[in-house]
């Protein structure tokens, strides 16, 4: 892709990077953070919640799969379990990573 004469490098789809960008920067272009001085701290919060939506969402899967068994229920639940964990895993090594990053200033 090409925007303005600079490469962009599309991430996940979603975030789009231009050559001479910084996360930071690609993020709050994007919309994802609304102050664009927001510290670590802000972004820790922010995937805390998205990993507590996710064992929300994870723990009614779990419940259909608990439930008397419906092979067609079933068989849906056990695949979105199964997503929703990878990415409850992927939000905890983000977390993880976001502990030991120190804070730019």
């Amino acid at each position: 892709m090409r925007h303005d004469d600079q490469f962009i490098l599309p991430l996940c789809g979603v975030l789009q990077f231009r050559v001479d960008q910084d996360i930071d920067t690609a993020e709050c272009d994007a919309g994802l953070i609304r102050n664009p001085g927001a510290k670590m701290s802000d972004r820790l919060e922010m995937l805390n919640k998205a990993r507590e939506r996710m064992i929300d969402d994870r723990d009614a899967h779990a419940k259909v799969l608990a439930a008397p068994f419906d092979r067609d229920k079933a068989e849906r639940a056990r695949t979105k379990f199964i997503e929703i964990q990878a990415l409850i895993d992927a939000l905890d090594r983000a977390i993880s990573g976001e502990k030991i990053i120190p804070a730019k200033s």
